[in-house]
């Protein structure tokens, strides 16, 4: 085996599934545009033997476009790859690259393990080890990787990352005060809360959107006035300052929201 093309490590061996997957589902399409901020190809000899010999197409189209390409990471780098979305694509390079925190598994975590580890600032990335069909909401074992990587772009590829790790944390400490345990006896509530816990990596400002709007929904009577008791426990929790807890409260309130409430719960969750 060309040492170019050599699987040393978890993401090594999670580009070479990725590529072979596009490579036997799309065929001589599989290698998709340049990346817009691949620097120009320095090595002008690419060892084709040894990508060839792990089954990846090759045509003399593919050859000409790849010249200088050698190994996972590099052809990762410099191109999109055809059914693979760009935010996919990224969370594999800075995997490949070391800049994400990812464990590779063949068995997906709880939401209460994914919860854990992103709120060290890490995150999984699973591959499944037979295809079984239909995974949740996922098509495949590969669709279901995909999307794992996308996360771990959005986690750890937006300027969010700190306030998102203060949210979870701060979910796990309401989550372990038991302050979610009434309401997570309604079925719904406890579906989106797990989405909100392990499958939902956005701006802090949102997640906390999000949970207020699932906590009013599971309310029994729909009303402010519950929502706003249950305001009251969860931000003594919490520990908000008063100016803090008083415009987070004014969150998802069109009539009270305004952009000074929402630029001040965001600086909360993004206060090192």
């Amino acid at each position: 085996m060309q040492r170019h093309w050599s699987v040393e490590s978890p993401a090594e061996s999670v580009a070479r599934y990725v590529i072979q997957e596009c490579s036997l589902r799309h065929g001589a399409l599989w290698l998709g545009s340049r990346a817009a901020d691949a620097a120009p190809a320095v090595d002008a000899e690419t060892q084709f033997e040894g990508l060839a010999e792990h089954g990846v197409l090759l045509t003399e189209r593919l050859r000409e476009r790849l010249i200088g390409v050698n190994g996972w990471r590099e052809l990762v780098r410099r191109f999109q790859l055809k059914g693979v979305r760009e935010d996919s694509r990224l969370g594999l390079l800075g995997w490949l690259d070391a800049r994400y925190p990812l464990h590779l598994t063949h068995n997906p975590p709880t939401p209460e393990e994914m919860l854990s580890l992103q709120c060290r600032g890490e995150r999984v990335v699973t591959l499944h080890l037979e295809d079984n069909g239909p995974i949740g909401r996922h098509a495949g074992p590969f669709e279901f990787l995909l999307h794992d990587l996308e996360h771990a772009h959005k986690f750890f590829g937006d300027r969010s990352f700190p306030g998102q790790k203060r949210f979870f944390n701060l979910l796990q400490e309401a989550l372990e005060a038991g302050v979610f345990t009434e309401l997570s006896r309604d079925r719904g509530f406890a579906v989106e809360f797990e989405y909100l816990m392990a499958d939902m990596n956005s701006h802090p400002l949102h997640l906390m959107k999000y949970l207020k709007a699932i906590v009013l929904e599971a309310m029994p009577d729909k009303s402010v006035a519950a929502l706003d008791r249950f305001c009251d426990e969860l931000f003594g929790v919490w520990q908000l300052p008063p100016q803090v807890s008083e415009a987070a409260r004014k969150i998802n309130y069109p009539a009270l929201e305004n952009n000074e409430a929402r630029l001040r719960v965001s600086d909360f969750f993004n206060y090192n």
